[in-house]
């Protein structure tokens, strides 16, 4: 989540201790992000999950499907 660093930042700035999972949909992004949280916790799909580079709609974003 693009504001996640931010919103963990602002829990922790009023005392809170803030732990992240991150549910993995692809394994082309392995960035955690920036942020203080206690624990971060990775879940991904078995195999890797889904290749989304080789998916019709980003390989071809014009190309009409039946």
């Amino acid at each position: 989540l693009d504001f996640s660093s931010t919103l963990i930042r602002k829990l922790e700035a009023r005392g809170h201790t803030v732990d992240l999972i991150i549910a993995r949909l692809s394994n082309t992004i392995a960035n955690n992000g920036t942020h203080n949280a206690r624990t971060v916790l990775n879940v991904g799909f078995p195999n890797g999950g889904v290749d989304w580079t080789k998916l019709p709609h980003i390989t071809s974003p014009f190309s009409v499907l039946p």
